[in-house]
């Protein structure tokens, strides 16, 4: 029989509380209403949304001290369609996140499936804050991806952080076919925080082996009294047998807190594919109010553009009329535990 997340927890819990310093459980609920016009058939549609400014989860994360400095750690995180009980990420049980790993003052390498370095700089320089709609995944998913079989090591020293990942592709008969390498990096200078991104995958088979997907990003926020305006670029190059293509995909924005309980941010996106006419565009904007440090509400609109070949809806390619605009608006309430 299948069990779930919760389940296992429970089974498992009795054997880390005696062995484990803490493990802490937490998450986010997340729902909301949204409306979007234009769908691929034409119509418009309403409908309940799970995630929509972070995703909905549940998670368990768990430290144990080795003395000399030496620390174990796993992170559990199941990402959670709240809107129908079901598991998010295409079903599986631990979606988000599960890795388990060893630390130091000389960094921390973790195995398992876990976020490539695109995503994490997305997180750290979306100016929405990466919310799962309306956003950098609107223009690619990896913004937003998991990669399995991952190798991980990270180190932070000072205000500056890296990452270095290897995902074993595990395809029998080819090293290359399915294969991962990922890089992140990140540092704060006053005001100014830079950030770099390195994400290259392999064709998914033995027979698309050849094939590569590479993305070179950088990013940087900039600080102005309560504003930060950000500014993000990716260079996305497609080498296919089927016929390679080179995509310029960026961001420019900002966020402020403008009252203590009042937050909004702006966003323009582009998805630009070079040497043809193919060009996508976003506008979003986001507005929250928090009721408690836990709970808000949320206001989120955006509108898209398309060239007369492109399909770019509020939710990512191919979800719209080819070479027109859609427009969507979600009204959500998030709980954080």
């Amino acid at each position: 029989m299948r069990q779930g997340p919760i389940a296992v927890a429970c089974a498992l819990f009795p054997l880390l509380a005696a062995a484990q310093s803490s493990v802490t459980i937490y998450g986010i609920m997340d729902g909301g209403v949204e409306y979007v016009n234009k769908q691929r058939v034409g119509s418009n549609l309403q409908r309940v949304v799970s995630g929509a400014e972070s995703g909905s989860r549940l998670g368990y994360r768990g430290i144990e001290d080795l003395g000399g400095g030496l620390r174990a750690v796993f992170t559990l995180e199941s990402g959670l369609n709240i809107d129908d009980g079901t598991y998010a990420q295409g079903g599986l049980a631990f979606g988000r996140e599960a890795s388990v790993g060893i630390g130091g003052s000389w960094g921390q390498v973790t195995l398992g499936r876990q976020a490539p370095a695109l995503n994490m700089l997305a997180v750290a320089f979306d100016p929405l804050g990466r919310p799962s709609r309306y956003s950098s995944p609107t223009i690619d998913p990896l913004y937003a991806g998991r990669v399995n079989n991952v190798a991980s090591y990270s180190v932070t020293m000072g205000s500056s952080r890296f990452v270095a990942e290897y995902g074993f592709g595990e395809v029998q008969g080819s090293r290359r076919a399915g294969h991962y390498l990922g890089a992140y990096g990140s540092t704060v200078l006053g005001d100014l925080t830079l950030g770099f991104a390195y994400d290259e995958q392999g064709g998914a088979t033995v027979a698309l082996s050849g094939d590569t997907v590479k993305r070179t990003s950088v990013a940087t926020l900039y600080r102005v009294g309560v504003a930060t305006l950000g500014v993000g670029f990716t260079d996305r190059r497609n080498e296919l047998a089927a016929g390679p293509t080179r995509v310029s995909q960026y961001w420019v924005g900002a966020k402020a807190q403008i009252a203590p309980l009042w937050y909004t941010a702006v966003a323009y996106y582009v998805a630009d594919t070079r040497n043809s006419p193919d060009k996508a565009s976003m506008l979003s904007l986001l507005t929250t109010y928090a009721f408690s440090r836990r709970t808000d509400v949320y206001l989120h609109v955006a509108t898209t553009h398309n060239s007369a070949r492109t399909n770019l809806g509020v939710t990512g390619f191919a979800t719209t009329i080819a070479g027109e605009s859609q427009q969507g608006v979600t009204i959500g309430l998030r709980h954080l535990f």
